[in-house]
């Protein structure tokens, strides 16, 4: 998951931007932004994201993946394996 500056609420106060341990917030046209590909909402640096933390009117919120393909191409994906394979369309646990 990534996280998002709500661009209306957000002062431009730019306390979130170097606490940002992979430059994913960035301060274009007198807003700031955090590049959904770069975030990682601080995992492996800290426990909790930093940006989050020390927002002073509390506008970074958890982002929504601009698409939801991902979560389709994986199962496009493990249906051409199955194919591939000749096995069932379903699994079953027992």
């Amino acid at each position: 998951m990534a996280l998002a500056i709500d661009s209306e609420e957000c002062d431009g106060c730019g306390a979130c931007e170097p606490l940002c341990p992979n430059q994913a917030i960035s301060h274009e046209e007198n807003m700031f932004r955090i590049d959904f590909k770069a975030c990682s909402e601080c995992e492996g640096f800290h426990d909790t994201a930093q940006c989050v933390l020390v927002c002073p009117i509390d506008c970074i919120h958890s982002a929504v993946p601009p698409t939801a393909t991902p979560t389709v191409k994986r199962a496009k994906l493990y249906q051409q394996v199955v194919r591939s394979f000749n096995r069932p369309d379903t699994i079953s646990f027992n």
